[in-house]
C-alpha cells in the first residue's frame, strides 16, 4: 500500500476520472498564453515530486534577471514562487520549466507536466528538458513515427533535419514557420537523395524515383512549390501561418514514413 503523504504519482494508475472518461481534452490548442490553472498545476507537479521552493525561485530570478531579497536568497517560500510565477509572461514560464526540468530530469515529472498541458489544451509539450510545439494526437503520432523510422533505418541526419522543423515551430515567443516549412521539405529531399543515390539533384527531380503512386508524387511538388513561395526575403505577412506550417510538417512526416516503407534504405 502506498503510504499517505508519499510523492508517488498517480499518473500511471487507473484513477476514477480517467477510468470513466470524465477528463475531457479541450478542442483546439492554445500556444500564445498559459492560464492560471496550468501555472498552478506546474507548481503542484514540482511540489508533489519533492522539488523545493528555493531552487524554483532561483530559476525564476535567473530568467527574469531579478535580484531576490536577503530573506529570499536564504529561504524562499512557495508563496514567493507563486507571486512571481503567476505574473510572468507565458514564454518566461516555459523558460523556467526548461531550467527546472533540466536539473530535475524525470520521466514521471515529464509525463505529469505533459498530461497537465494536454488537459489544459496547451499546444506545447516537454521533451526531455526542452519545451516543444505540440500538435494534435495525429500530428504527434506522425512525426514520432517518422523520426523513429528514420533512426531505425540509420538515416539519423534526416531525422535531425525533421526534428529541426519541429524545433522551428517551437521558437518562443514567435514560431519560425518559414524555417519549419523549409526544414520539413529538406528532410524529404535528404531522404530522397539517399534512396535514389543522387546527391546533386533537387527534390522535384527525385520524385519520380520514389515509387509514390500518382497523384501522391504531385503532393511533393506542390509542397516544394509552397516552400519556395514562402522563402526568400521576408515581407510583412509573408510568413506561413502556424497552422499551415504545422500541416506541411505533418504531411512531410507522413510522406517520409510512406517512402521508407516502400524503399530499401541504404545508409551508406
Amino acid at each position: 500500500m502506498t503510504p499517505v503523504g508519499s510523492n508517488v504519482s498517480l499518473v500511471f494508475m487507473s484513477i476514477f476520472s480517467k477510468r470513466f472518461g470524465f477528463r475531457q481534452i479541450p478542442k483546439g490548442l492554445k500556444r500564445d498564453g498559459l492560464p492560471q490553472p496550468a501555472r498552478m498545476g506546474l507548481l503542484s507537479v514540482w511540489y508533489q515530486n519533492g522539488i523545493g521552493a528555493q531552487p524554483v525561485f532561483n530559476h525564476i530570478c535567473s530568467v527574469t534577471r531579478k535580484i531576490p531579497s536577503a530573506r529570499q536568497r536564504e529561504s524562499a517560500y512557495w508563496k514567493d514562487v507563486e507571486e512571481e510565477f503567476m505574473s510572468l509572461e507565458w514564454f518566461y514560464i516555459f523558460d523556467v520549466v526548461e531550467r527546472v526540468c533540466d536539473i530535475h530530469r524525470s520521466d514521471e515529472i515529464q509525463n505529469e507536466i505533459n498530461e497537465l498541458l494536454e488537459e489544459q489544451g496547451i499546444g506545447w509539450k516537454l521533451s526531455g528538458s526542452l519545451v516543444e510545439a505540440r500538435g494534435d494526437s495525429v500530428f504527434e503520432a506522425a512525426t514520432k513515427d517518422a523520426i523513429d523510422a528514420l533512426k531505425e533505418a540509420g538515416a539519423t541526419d534526416t531525422a535531425k533535419i525533421l526534428h529541426g522543423a519541429i524545433s522551428a515551430l517551437s521558437e518562443k515567443p514567435t514560431p519560425d514557420t518559414r524555417a519549419a516549412v523549409e526544414a520539413s521539405l529538406a528532410a524529404v529531399e535528404s531522404l530522397a537523395k539517399h534512396i535514389v543515390g543522387e546527391r546533386t539533384q533537387k527534390l522535384n527531380m527525385l520524385v519520380k524515383d520514389l515509387r509514390l503512386p500518382s497523384p501522391l508524387d504531385l503532393a511533393i511538388e506542390k509542397l516544394n512549390g509552397y516552400a519556395a513561395q514562402t522563402s526568400g526575403h521576408p515581407k510583412e505577412g509573408s510568413f506561413p501561418k502556424f497552422e499551415d506550417a504545422l500541416l506541411v510538417v505533418h504531411i512531410c512526416a507522413a510522406l517520409i514514413s510512406r517512402i521508407l516503407a516502400e524503399s530499401e534504405f541504404d545508409q551508406s
